[in-house]
């Protein structure tokens, strides 16, 4: 991936969003265990009562890194690492956390944030 020159914000803007998007999405969620279990991997939309509410809240918590990527890479790389970002997330989510209710949705609302 080609580098653009460095922004002084797309770094620590970068930084600062996989950390947030880490503490939000990578940690255990045991009270929600049922209601993910529940849920198909498949499903778009409406999948539950919070399917708009959650699109929504996951095109907003990928739009920073959006920004943070488009200050240091071409927009096509960026938006590509913001994938891969975003199925590395939900791959972890249902290989390794408990009540975490990983959606082909996420990964396309996540997407869409990124692209931001």
């Amino acid at each position: 991936m080609a580098l653009k020159p460095r922004s002084r914000w797309g770094l620590p803007l970068t930084l600062a969003s996989l950390a947030v998007i880490g503490w939000f999405t990578l940690r255990p969620s045991p009270v929600d265990a049922e209601a993910a279990s529940r849920l198909p991997w498949t499903c778009l939309y409406p999948c539950d009562d919070y399917g708009l509410r959650d699109a929504v809240l996951n095109v907003a918590l990928f739009v920073p890194l959006g920004l943070g990527l488009a200050g240091l890479l071409r927009p096509w790389h960026a938006f590509l690492l913001a994938l891969l970002t975003t199925v590395a997330v939900e791959f972890t989510q249902y290989q390794w956390l408990i009540g975490r209710d990983p959606s082909l949705r996420d990964i396309l609302t996540n997407a869409l944030g990124g692209a931001g």
